[in-house]
This record gives structure tokens, sequence and C-alpha cells, in this order.
């Protein structure tokens, strides 16, 4: 049952639970479209290396201990605060509407929404402790098309299907112990971002549900060609976009295309390691 979330300050977060290139940036902006929330622009991962020492702490484990935990959770809670504010300077990321700005007391009353891969993932329980209410949303996605970013890259898919699997794991362990978390899979965002976030938003408690426009970031994606080129608008530029021109942002054929590039060997290998979390969300044929 969704709980709602009030007005919250520094009290209140929203985290995303994913893979590298999993499709997270769409649904980190996908949910803040809405004026209840805002990023700090920064994944964990990086604002635990603004943190020093204390990033290096968290990350041995000691922000669940009894004794310096509190104190490792507020710095990291400001530092994610103060993050946040800083969007009211930015051009993109202090837009609260396609035509309206955040106002100072608006911003400081949002939702702060972080962004875990990977490793970070396994911090779920750390962020949990860190606010007093917190929603987590893993994201899934085609493993096919996970390893083709992966082998693009230089990569391997044996080290791609390691990765994956380790994450998606690593979603489903959080899954289990952390309170408010939804599991979805990238294809479903795809093919209708707008239901998908009106039914995120229900879960996050968030008012109103729908929304008439959404936000996405321009980044880079392989065409029908298989070249990799740029989807829409001026590279890591937001765009506000209506149920109708959502769908030209959007291309819910990228998996299969991405998939589809793998060589047989690559395929092979990467399916033989995670065949378990492939079968699990129905990506094996």
């Amino acid at each position: 049952m969704a709980m709602t979330i009030p007005p919250c300050g520094k009290d209140r977060a929203i985290v995303i639970a994913a893979l590298p290139r999993g499709g997270s940036n769409i649904l980190w902006n996908l949910i803040a479209s809405h004026p209840s929330v805002c990023l700090p622009r920064y994944e964990v991962r990086e604002i635990i290396g603004r943190l020093g020492v204390v990033g290096k702490l968290i990350r041995k484990g000691f922000g669940l201990s009894p004794v310096i935990g509190p104190i490792l959770r507020a710095r990291f809670k400001s530092v994610a605060y103060d993050l946040k504010i800083a969007c009211l300077e930015d051009e993109d990321q202090g837009q609260a509407a396609p035509d309206r700005r955040y106002r100072q007391e608006e911003i400081e009353e949002t939702v702060v929404c972080l962004k875990s891969l990977m490793d970070d993932v396994a911090l779920s329980s750390f962020i949990a402790a860190t606010y007093a209410q917190c929603h987590f949303i893993g994201l899934v996605r085609n493993g096919f098309a996970f390893c083709d970013g992966v082998v693009r890259r230089g990569g391997s898919a044996e080290d791609a299907a390691r990765l994956y699997s380790r994450t998606v794991n690593q979603i489903l362990s959080q899954a289990e112990t952390c309170e408010h978390f939804d599991v979805i899979r990238f294809e479903d965002v795809l093919e209708d971002p707008f239901a998908v976030s009106e039914k995120l938003f229900r879960f996050l408690g968030l008012e109103p549900s729908t929304l008439e426009h959404l936000r996405l970031k321009a980044k880079g994606k392989r065409g029908a060609s298989g070249d990799y080129g740029v989807g829409f608008g001026e590279v890591d530029r937001h765009y506000w976009f209506d149920r109708e021109e959502i769908v030209r942002a959007l291309d819910p054929r990228i998996d299969k295309r991405q998939a589809d590039c793998l060589s047989l060997s690559d395929r092979r290998t990467f399916g033989r390691i995670a065949e378990l979390e492939l079968a699990r969300f129905g990506y094996l044929e």
C-alpha cells in the first residue's frame, strides 16, 4: 500500500537502484518530472566521493554503526540536500514544470531522488536509515541489451554477465529487506512512460499522480541502422514532452536492436552465466 509522502525538507528520499547503462537516467528524469521531486544531480557514488573520509567510512560499512553511524548519515543527508538546493541555479534542473521554475521555499520541501548503480545498490539499508521515510525503485533491463553496451565499450560478455547477475540479485535482496521497494522493467517504461510514471507516483504517494508533461535528458542511443547517435536535442540537456511527443523521443525497440548486435558467441556466454536472472524477468527467448 502506498504511503503518502508529506512535505519533506531533509527527511524524505526516493532511491533508484539499477544497472549502469540500464535505463536509470530515463527513469530518474521521469520521476523528477514531478514538481515535488528534485535530483541532487549526482549519483550516490559521486555524492559519497565528495565526502572524503566520511565517504570511505560509509563504504566500509560504518554508516550503520550505533557509534559513528548517525554522524555519517547526517553528513550524507546534508550534502545531498545542498546539492538539491543548488538546482535553483541550474538552467535545466531548476524547472518544476515546462513553464515554471522552483522557488526557494518550494525546492526546500521537495523529495530528493537518489540513484544507486551496481554495488551502491547494497547501500540501500544505509540510505533507509538516513532518512525518516524512503522509497526504493529497482530497475532491471534485458541483459542481452545490457551486454551489448558493455561489449561496445571494450568489456567482455563474461564480465557483463557477472555484473548483471550480481546487481540484479542485489536489487532483489534489497527488495526483500527494505520497506517500500518496487521493482520494474525498463522495457515497460519505454512502452508507456506516462502509465508507468503514474503508477510510480501513486506508489510514492505523490500528488498529482497524473502529469501533462514528462522530462527526459538527451543522451546517445543506437539507431535503426546500428549507428550510435543522439536521439533528440542537445546532449545532456533536459526537454519536456507531452503524451504524443514522448513516443518520438523513446524507442521501445532499442533493447531488441542492441541485443541483436551481440555476436552469437557473446550471447551464449552471457546467457549461460546470467540464465536465472534473465529467466526471472522474461528475457530468455
